[in-house]
C-alpha cells in the first residue's frame, strides 16, 4: 500500500523496487542512499549486498534458477507497476474491514514475534 518497498525497505517508490529486480547489480551500483530515512542503519549494506550479488552470480554460473537481468521499456515497467497496484485489497482503505485481522493490546502474542504497528500519531494499530 505504501513504501518503503523491498525486504528491508530500500526503495521509497514501487518503480525503484521494480527496476531493482530487473538488474540487481546495476541497481546496487546506482543506488541513491539519500532516499533513505537518516535513522536507517546502512553500516553493512555494501558488504552484505556484494555477498548477495556474488551468490547470485555463483548460482547463475552453476545453472541454478536465479534472477536474470531484463531490459524493459519504461512503458513495460509502468505496466508492471499498474498491475501490482491492482493487487491491493480495497479493504486496506477501511479499518473496520481490516479489524478481524488486526490484533489489539490484549492479544497474547504467544511467540513474541508479532510486529506491532502504530499510526503517524503513535497510536497502536
Amino acid at each position: 500500500m505504501t513504501g518503503p518497498y523491498g525486504h528491508v525497505g530500500s526503495y521509497t517508490t514501487l518503480e525503484g523496487m521494480v527496476r531493482h529486480l530487473l538488474n540487481p547489480e546495476e541497481a546496487f551500483e546506482n543506488y541513491d542512499y539519500m532516499q533513505l530515512d537518516p535513522d536507517i542503519r546502512t553500516i553493512n549494506t555494501n558488504t552484505n549486498t556484494r555477498k548477495a550479488l556474488a551468490k547470485l552470480e555463483e548460482n547463475r554460473i552453476a545453472g541454478i534458477p536465479s534472477l536474470i537481468n531484463i531490459t524493459l521499456a519504461d512503458e513495460q515497467v509502468n505496466d508492471i507497476i499498474n498491475f501490482l497496484l491492482t493487487l491491493t485489497d480495497p479493504c486496506v482503505h477501511n479499518r473496520s474491514c481490516l479489524e478481524k485481522w488486526i490484533p489489539d493490546e490484549t492479544d497474547a502474542n504467544p511467540d513474541r514475534l508479532r510486529l506491532d504497528g502504530f499510526d503517524k500519531d503513535g497510536n497502536f494499530l
